[in-house]
């Protein structure tokens, strides 16, 4: 009978104590899972721990199209930022030192889970944000775009902000295009039309140069901007002429659009003065109408050639119809020619025929060795058969030399 009470009390002490076991172990397991898990970072040298939840995905703000498995997100009222980022962010905006900040920046953003980049990325798309924020914004559509390209940019394509947008589109077609510029490409140009479209095209245009320029030039005719436009074809015909001139010429000269053409020939004159000189004055002079770009490309040749071969340059200049563009190259050529020697030019222009180009290469010749020897610029300004530009010379010289 003894035995038999001893038995019971002893295992209802044993039950209580396991029904407190389980209780305390399943209010330590909840309380785990509260807190928030812990990573150690390495700042300024020194080690300390900083908090970083991870948080699984918003799902109500990615619905799955039975079309496709390209996500499709809603741009709702973002949820505030992850609150080891915003404190991130506030200890960043405190540093002074702009290396300090970037690096810090693309520390947090390399930490940042997966499944949080929509809703980061929400967070930081809101208006007023710091300089700070803007950043690590970028970097994280930059960082989402090299893992998953479709899925950064269908985030990319709802955003509200226009300027925000615009500004997405053009991190994710630059990156996209290091990876696959083929989908790049084709994703934006599928966009519809807009500033974020044409952000997207350049961005995609300008990344495509260094390899296939001709692409660049493709993309461009898409561009409606006829300033970005232009900035993209001179880009990609420059870097097209310095591989294979006459490809790039013969493509140019098909070009149906004709300012256009003569922008890229006028880029291609320039390219070439470098090497081929003569060829590059004889493509402007012969294949550009007067005009500004002709004027441009001229007066570019002139300066180069007259660096490499100012002799050349000058018998080239000669044979040069009069006018306004033959002065203007004329003035480049005796600038730089008397930079590198004085006789040289002054023999040049002793050999001229008596005329207008005689007298204006005199007058310029002059100033340029008045501040050097007064009296010769004197004695050159004399030589002028034209009675106002001999005055107007003198005049110069005398000024130059007070």
């Amino acid at each position: 009978m003894k035995r038999e009470i001893w038995w019971r009390i002893t295992g209802t002490h044993a039950g209580i104590i396991a029904v407190s076991g389980l209780l305390f172990a399943f209010a330590t397991y909840k309380l785990w899972q509260t807190q928030p898990k812990k990573t150690v970072a390495d700042s300024g040298g020194e080690i300390h721990i900083r908090s970083a939840p991870f948080r699984q995905p918003d799902k109500s703000r990615i619905v799955k199209t039975k079309a496709t498995s390209r996500p499709v997100f809603e741009q709702k009222s973002a949820p505030p930022l992850p609150s080891y980022l915003a404190q991130a962010l506030k200890r960043i905006d405190s540093l002074t030192d702009p290396g300090q900040q970037t690096e810090q920046l693309e520390y947090e953003v390399a930490a940042v889970p997966e499944q949080i980049f929509a809703e980061a990325l929400n967070a930081l798309a809101l208006p007023r944000q710091t300089a700070s924020a803007v950043i690590m914004r970028q970097l994280l559509l930059r960082r989402w775009t090299a893992l998953d390209p479709v899925s950064a940019s269908s985030w990319a394509e709802v955003l509200a902000d226009p300027q925000t947008k615009q500004e997405a589109f053009s991190h994710v077609a630059i990156v996209w295009s290091e990876t696959d510029p083929n989908k790049a490409g084709g994703w934006a140009l599928a966009l519809p039309q807009g500033e974020a479209r044409e952000s997207a095209v350049l961005a995609v245009g300008f990344e495509r140069i260094r390899e296939n320029p001709m692409e660049s030039l493709q993309l461009a005719s898409k561009l409606i901007d006829s300033q970005r436009r232009t900035q993209l074809v001179e880009q990609a015909v420059g870097e097209w002429g310095n591989r294979n001139p006459l490809e790039a010429q013969e493509w140019v000269l098909q070009m149906e659009d004709e300012s256009l053409r003569q922008v890229s020939l006028a880029r291609l004159a320039t390219v070439w003065s470098g090497k081929e000189p003569e060829l590059s004055a004889k493509l402007a002079a012969t294949f550009l109408t007067p005009g500004q770009e002709q004027d441009r490309a001229v007066v570019s040749v002139m300066q180069r050639w007259a660096k490499q071969d100012p002799d050349s340059a000058a018998e080239w200049l000669s044979q040069f119809p009069d006018g306004r563009l033959q002065a203007d190259a004329l003035d480049n050529l005796i600038g730089i020619w008397t930079s590198q020697e004085f006789e040289a030019p002054a023999q040049w222009l002793y050999r001229l025929p008596v005329g207008e180009l005689r007298d204006r290469g005199l007058a310029s010749f002059a100033q340029k060795i008045a501040p050097f020897d007064h009296q010769s610029a004197i004695n050159y300004s004399e030589l002028i058969t034209d009675e106002q530009t001999r005055k107007r010379s003198l005049q110069a010289v005398r000024i130059l030399t007070q």
